[in-house]
C-alpha cells in the first residue's frame, strides 16, 4: 500500500515556472474592445487575432495585441471595469490566440483579476488559450469549434492560477490539448473533447467539487498527477480507439473510468505513487485492454469490468476494505488478472470471474 500523500490546498501551493503557450505569435485582424454595463467586451473578426489582457491597477486591465488592432489602433488600450463585472470575449474563425494574465512577450511578470465570470468563444480554427497568473471570481468557460485547439492554465508567480467557479472547457474535432498545473478550482471543472487525438494533462491541481473529463473518439491521453479532488463525483469517459489513461500521486472519491472500445491502456496508481479513492469503477469496451491497479488504497467495494478481447489486470500493493470484482466479461478469450498470490502484496477481498487465467 502507498504512503500518506500531503494532500495539496490551493493557498499553499508552491509556484514554479511551468511550460506555457510563450510569447505571442505574429496575429493578423482587428478586435473591438469596449464596456457595457461595466463588462468589457472583445469581439474578433475573421483573421488571426492575437491578444494578452493583464491587470495595469486592480479594476482596469490593458489589452495589448501581436500584430491585431485593438479598436483599429496598433496601440495597447486600457479599460476599467466596474465592481465585480465580467469579461466576456469572442474571437470567431481563425487561428486565435489569447493569453489572460501575461503580456505578448511572455514576461511571467503579469496577473490578472476578475471579480466577474470570464468567457471566451473561439470558433473554427488553430485556437490557444493561456490563463496564467489568473483569479475568476465566478464562472469560466471556453469554447472552440473544429481545429486543433490548445488550453494551458498555469502559474508562474507566488499566487497561483484559481478559478473560483465552475470551469467549462468544450472543445470541437481536431488535435486538441488541455494542460493545467499549479492552479486550483473552487468548482466542479468539466472538460469535453471532440473526435481526433486529444491530450488532457492535469499537474498539481486542487479541485474542490466534482471533475468531468470526457474526449470523444480518437487515440486519446488523460493523465492526472500529483492532484486532489474534493467533489464526490470524478468520472473519465473516451469513445472508440487506442486510449491511455494514467492516474498517479492523487487523491479523489468516487472514481469513475470508462474506456471505449479499442486496446486502451488504464494505469491507476504507479509504483510508488499510488491513488487514495473512496471507490473505484473501472469498465472498457471491446478490445485487447491493459488495466493496472499500484499501490493505491480504496475504502468501498470497487471493481474493474473488461469488454470482448484479450485483457489483461494487474493488481499490486493495493488494498481495497470493500473489496474488489473482476469481471473479464461473458466471451471467453485469453483473459489475464494478476493479483491473487501473496506475492502481489494487496490486501481485501477478491472475485475473479470470466478470467481465464488467474494468478
Amino acid at each position: 500500500m502507498r504512503s500518506q500523500r500531503t494532500l495539496l490546498r490551493v493557498e499553499a501551493l508552491e509556484a514554479r515556472t511551468t511550460p506555457n503557450v510563450g510569447g505571442l505569435p505574429g496575429g493578423t485582424g482587428n478586435v473591438q474592445a469596449y464596456l457595457s454595463g461595466g463588462n468589457l467586451y472583445i469581439i474578433g473578426d475573421a483573421g488571426n487575432n492575437s491578444l494578452a489582457l493583464w491587470n495595469v491597477t486592480p479594476n482596469a486591465i490593458r489589452i495589448q495585441g501581436s500584430g491585431t488592432t485593438i479598436n483599429g489602433s496598433s496601440t495597447a488600450q486600457v479599460f476599467a471595469l466596474g465592481a465585480g463585472k465580467s469579461v466576456f470575449i469572442d474571437l470567431r474563425d481563425g487561428n486565435d490566440t489569447i493569453v489572460l494574465g501575461d503580456n505578448t512577450v511572455d514576461s511571467n511578470t503579469r496577473s490578472l483579476s476578475i471579480l466577474g465570470n470570464l468567457r471566451i468563444d473561439l470558433g473554427d480554427g488553430d485556437n490557444t488559450v493561456g490563463l496564467e497568473n489568473l483569479f475568476v471570481k465566478g464562472t469560466t468557460t471556453i469554447r472552440a469549434g473544429a481545429g486543433a485547439d490548445t488550453v494551458d492554465i498555469d502559474t508562474t508567480l507566488g499566487q497561483p492560477t484559481f478559478l473560483k467557479g465552475n470551469v467549462t472547457a468544450t472543445l470541437g474535432d481536431g488535435t486538441n490539448a488541455v494542460t493545467g498545473s499549479t492552479f486550483g478550482v473552487g468548482g466542479n471543472v468539466s472538460i469535453t473533447t471532440g473526435a481526433d487525438p486529444d491530450t488532457i494533462q492535469l499537474t498539481n491541481a486542487t479541485i474542490a467539487k466534482n471533475l468531468l473529463i470526457a474526449a470523444n473518439d480518437g487515440n486519446n491521453l488523460i493523465t492526472i498527477t500529483d492532484s486532489d479532488v474534493d467533489g464526490n463525483i470524478t468520472r473519465i469517459s473516451t469513445g472508440d480507439d487506442d486510449d491511455t489513461i494514467t492516474l498517479d500521486s492523487s487523491d479523489f472519491k468516487r472514481l469513475f473510468i470508462l474506456a471505449g472500445d479499442g486496446n486502451d491502456g488504464v494505469d491507476v496508481g504507479v509504483a510508488g505513487g499510488g491513488v487514495t479513492a473512496v471507490s473505484l469503477n473501472v469498465t472498457t469496451g471491446a478490445g485487447d485492454d491493459v488495466v493496472g491497479i499500484t499501490d493505491s488504497d480504496f475504502t468501498l467495494a470497487s471493481s474493474v469490468s473488461t469488454g470482448d478481447g484479450d485483457d489483461q489486470v494487474t493488481v499490486s500493493g493495493s488494498d481495497f476494505l470493500g473489496g474488489l470484482t473482476a469481471d473479464g466479461g461473458a466471451e471467453t478469450t485469453n483473459d489475464t488478472f494478476n493479483g491473487l498470490d501473496p506475492t502481489f502484496g494487496n490486501t481485501g477481498l477478491f472475485t475473479v470471474v470470466n478470467f481465464e487465467i488467474v494468478t
